[in-house]
């Protein structure tokens, strides 16, 4: 009679050892792909935002019309005006909207709150600048991004525009995100009537 012969302790040792350490790296290799691809999608979500209000400024300084608002002391002043952290400017919100126009003000950090503020209202050339806001509320548009504005005159630079007799030519936008700085935007501004 043949005995059949088992597996010895050693074999069965080996055998368990060689699988434990295929396991081991199967785990960590898939480990591995996990976290790459949180990585990954961290990345993705954090350069969204910036891309968006890129894309979103960049469609509304291709759009920029000209116009005149009437401030708070019955001064007519330019609809194009803005500051080192803010903007406003007339265009249409999106291809969607027709022939509307809006006055859009883009300020960063609103109020002592970080990241990117936006509020536009419905534009009539000459209309009173409080009753084009008056019921525009300031919405964030991008919590972890900081403005920078500067504005080509005749010859040099500026941080500040509000002139109702000349456009700036250009508007530079520095783009800043956490500790990162975005290479600047700058957009022509068309020179009609003011």
């Amino acid at each position: 009679m043949m005995r059949s012969r088992g597996f010895t302790l050693m074999e069965v040792l080996v055998a368990l050892t060689l699988t434990g350490l295929l396991v081991l790296v199967l785990f960590a290799g898939f480990r591995a792909g996990i976290k790459s691809w949180q990585l990954a999608d961290q990345h993705t979500e954090r350069m969204e935002e910036s891309r968006q209000f890129v894309a979103m400024l960049n469609r509304h300084m291709q759009q920029l019309q000209a116009g005149m608002v009437m401030s708070d002391d019955f001064v007519r002043l330019p609809a194009l005006a803005g500051t080192a952290d803010s903007l406003r400017y007339v265009a249409p919100l999106s291809l969607s909207t027709g022939n509307q126009l809006y006055l859009i003000e883009i300020v960063s950090e609103y109020q002592g709150e970080s990241g990117v503020w936006l509020r536009y209202g419905p534009f009539t050339n000459g209309e009173h600048l409080s009753a084009i806001f008056a019921d525009a509320e300031f919405v964030q548009v991008g919590e972890n991004l900081r403005l920078a504005f500067a504005f080509l005159g005749e010859e040099e630079w500026q941080t500040e525009f509000a002139s109702s007799e000349m456009l700036p030519r250009l508007i530079r936008v520095q783009l800043f995100q956490g500790q990162r700085t975005w290479p600047a935007l700058v957009f022509g501004v068309p020179q009609g009537d003011a």
